[in-house]
């Protein structure tokens, strides 16, 4: 349902009736963006165990970024060409094809956990004794909230798309265009101009992170420990952060990918330890407070960055981003040593 409504909104976007069959069609994406993404998280933790549970979730971010990499050049590369309302019917054709095919072809994975048949025909018929209470679904809800575990692992997600999603995204041309001006002069004399220069940091940022995920979560899988990992993959965005808040120009560049190695280690991390934090019976309903924890954070990132850059300077919002993470590894280091 959630691809077929994902098919729906992106057909919306190519109407030309104005702004709110645009505002529809983004409010339904919306719901069936956190329907896709919590469906196909679940399936990574249904047919993964914990000695590879770390690898195949971050291949699964691994392809998640390489597709929001190659859809942002491919879209504007063929939307140029073809224009937006064409590439949408066709952007709805590609995304219709793919619900299909997971309609008639995606084997149900529950029965494959771990914990054998039995054990997960118990689990569904307590979660259907559940359903029937809802005194039961709050206490569920409300235990996995007093869980220090599970709560750090929000944190660890909130926290970095709070300040990748939300404060360097966003900011980050106006960065480059306070450092660099409106272009840069390469070598040979040739200048690069400073939206140019954007892009092609944000594309970095997204092979890079497409890198650590897989990366990190096979370390977390030989480690006996996930967050000691959580700690090594924080370690770089505070560098970063700190370079960008304090270096010069060409060294400030550095601290980009940087940051996106701790992107995407923990935000792949983060599913991980949420997967371990608890019983697989109410997985997803972790996996939903978590995914809105980190939504949350990519929401009020950008209208904190550009409330805060007028009052601090942009370079500081970057330093007070290296604290923020600073903070994180200390929870992560906490954790790592219960």
């Amino acid at each position: 349902p959630a691809l077929f409504a994902g098919a729906f909104s992106t057909l919306l976007y190519a109407t030309p009736y104005g702004f709110w069959p645009m505002l529809l069609g983004r409010l339904i994406w919306g719901i069936s963006w956190i329907g896709i993404w919590i469906g196909g998280t679940t399936i990574m933790l249904d047919v993964t165990g914990e000695d590879n549970r770390g690898r195949w979730v971050g291949v699964y971010h691994m392809t998640f970024f390489l597709g929001a990499g190659a859809g942002a050049l491919l879209g504007g590369f063929f939307t140029d060409l073809f224009g937006y309302q064409t590439m949408m019917f066709v952007a709805a054709g590609l995304m219709l094809a793919g619900a299909v095919v997971a309609l008639l072809f995606l084997p149900e994975t529950r029965p494959v956990q771990q914990e054998g048949p039995e054990a997960v025909a118990a689990a569904e018929e307590k979660g259907g004794e559940d359903q029937q209470d809802p005194s039961a679904e709050l206490q569920s809800v409300w235990s996995q909230l007093k869980d220090r575990s599970f709560l750090s692992a929000m944190a660890l997600l909130g926290s970095i798309r709070l300040v990748i999603a939300g404060f360097l995204l966003s900011t980050l041309a106006l960065f480059l265009a306070g450092r660099f001006g409106d272009s840069v002069t390469l070598a040979g004399g040739r200048t690069l101009g400073v939206t140019s220069l954007t892009g092609i940091m944000l594309s970095i940022n997204s092979i890079v992170s497409m890198i650590s995920a897989p990366a990190f979560g096979g370390l977390s899988d030989r480690m006996s420990n996930r967050w000691r990992t959580a700690v090594a993959g924080l370690l770089p965005g505070i560098a970063g952060f700190s370079l960008m808040g304090l270096a010069g120009s060409l060294l400030a560049l550095l601290g980009i990918p940087l940051v996106a190695v701790t992107g995407g280690s923990s935000q792949s991390l983060s599913i991980t330890l949420v997967e371990e934090a608890g019983s697989p019976q109410y997985r997803s309903r972790r996996l939903g407070l978590l995914f809105t924890t980190g939504d949350l954070g990519s929401a009020i990132g950008p209208l904190l960055a550009f409330a805060l850059i007028p009052l601090v300077g942009i370079q500081n919002l970057y330093l007070l981003a290296a604290l923020l993470l600073s903070l994180m590894l200390l929870i992560a280091w906490q954790q790592s040593r219960r």
